[in-house]
């Protein structure tokens, strides 16, 4: 039997995740009164590469968080490593952004603890909850929710969408969105036996990359994006088939005990969505879907739910909207060209074996385009992308 009860909020986010937590966590330090609603349970597993690169680490040292990740033994990070397929590689320093670098952690860890200093902030929690209705109705947003075999009615001024790249909060308020071409996403765990090396590993793959990060508890983060096969083949088969090319990871794979846990995702879409109405706004992979190549996707997720507590704070509706789009044309756009740009790039034949070379022979000019996937760390070329992106951002 169902049972119907209701709930007010001043905001209700939907989706516990980086951004939306973030947005919760700022939102409830301000004093307002915040309702999230996350329908996965706890440590339930997320494809994700686990990687927060400089900016996102410190938006976690200003929430206060950073502390209390590195001390359950999140990974400092402040190198990169570019494997070719031929075997050839490229070290450089990865960016920094207000004197922090790179974090390895899962995303149980980050989620769970975000989740964890939101609560404490006063943030108002329901696990497990599904948003199954949402409509305008004059100045408030209404909202269904089932719990179990409870339906909410939640009644909210402000509403965040923080609910992944198939947002229900998206579909629900009519929010369309253009998206390229589809991919398998992968995630695998393995047993780490070695001191963690402070260098996230990047493999480009005859189809498709992977990288590799140490996180916490002594394992390491497989992540990858396969191109959409034509066969049933296991995309985690037809990941380690690939990375055999690679001997960094071979002997790792070789091993059965390595092998944890693995996970898929698909379709995954690269695109943003388009603007929202009045009062709704949507972060994360809700706004815009980045192609993992970079490691930037919880970095931005990180930095869009500070931008979207400020913008919600905001008592006009359509300036609050509007000067959250700015952040997104700011940051989303320039980085998803990019991203795409590079990847497209070290895709073709031969081309990642030329540029590895000329990166070794002139370093500045590979640590340039390193810095390129950072926007901050490339000051002399970060105009470039950000003007792209503002012609091409929604």
């Amino acid at each position: 039997m169902n049972h119907t009860t209701t709930a007010g909020a001043e905001i209700l986010v939907a989706g516990g995740g980086p951004a939306g937590s973030t947005a919760a966590l700022s939102l409830a330090r301000e004093g307002r009164e915040v309702l999230l609603i996350e329908k996965r349970r706890e440590n339930q597993p997320k494809v994700c590469g686990e990687f927060v690169s400089a900016e996102g680490v410190a938006v976690l040292r200003r929430l206060g968080v950073l502390e209390a990740l590195l001390a359950s033994g999140a990974v400092p990070i402040t190198r990169t490593r570019l494997h070719a397929v031929s075997g050839d590689s490229f070290d450089s320093p990865l960016p920094e952004s207000a004197g922090q670098s790179g974090l390895g952690v899962s995303r149980r860890l980050l989620d769970e603890t975000l989740l964890a200093f939101a609560e404490r902030a006063g943030v108002r929690i329901l696990r497990g909850a599904r948003l199954v209705g949402l409509s305008c109705e004059g100045s408030r947003w209404r909202a269904r929710i089932l719990v179990g075999g409870i339906s909410i009615q939640a009644s909210a001024i402000r509403i965040l969408g923080a609910d992944g790249r198939n947002s229900r909060v998206a579909a629900l308020s009519g929010v369309g969105g253009s998206f390229g071409s589809s991919g398998i996403g992968m995630q695998a765990h393995l047993r780490r036996r070695v001191a963690p090396p402070d260098r996230v590993e990047l493999l480009l793959l005859r189809e498709g990359y992977a990288g590799l990060a140490p996180v916490e508890t002594d394992r390491w983060c497989l992540g990858a994006l396969l191109p959409s096969a034509g066969t049933c083949e296991d995309p985690y088969r037809r990941l380690l088939s690939s990375l055999a090319v690679h001997p960094e990871v071979r002997e790792l794979l070789m091993d059965p005990e390595s092998h944890l846990d693995h996970t898929a995702a698909f379709p995954v879409r690269m695109g943003w969505r388009g603007v929202t109405p009045p009062g709704l706004f949507l972060l994360g992979d809700a706004a815009g879907f980045l192609d993992p190549f970079s490691g930037q996707g919880i970095a931005l997720a990180l930095l869009g739910g500070e931008a979207c507590a400020r913008a919600a704070l905001n008592p006009h509706p359509f300036r609050a909207v509007r000067g959250y789009r700015e952040f997104l044309s700011r940051e989303l756009a320039p980085r998803m060209v990019v991203a795409a740009s590079l990847r497209q790039l070290l895709a073709r034949p031969g081309w990642a074996e030329h540029l590895i070379r000329i990166f070794r022979q002139h370093p500045r000019i590979g640590r340039g385009v390193v810095g390129l996937t950072r926007i901050t760390g490339s000051p002399g070329l970060g105009s470039l992308p950000r003007l792209a992106g503002r012609f091409l951002s929604p």
